[in-house]
């Protein structure tokens, strides 16, 4: 597992990435679980973008970005 936090250009990202097993993330987000759904809407309070880029066998990353002042 990696992560990375960066400033710049009024906005603040951070990245988590792993080369696990991965999975479908549209069928994630289907799946009756809470933590997908979860991290949208605790983001979507932020006022961050979150993006989650995964596929089986490929490992997955999530970026948080949020614009600050």
């Amino acid at each position: 597992m990696a992560f990375s936090l960066h400033q710049q250009h009024g906005q603040v990202e951070l990245k988590i990435m792993d080369d696990g097993i991965g999975f479908d993330v549209s069928t994630g987000l289907d799946s009756g679980g809470l933590g997908l759904k979860s991290m949208q809407e605790r983001a979507s309070e932020l006022g961050a973008n979150l993006h989650i880029n995964s596929k089986p066998g490929k490992g997955t990353t999530i970026e948080v970005v949020l614009e600050v002042d």
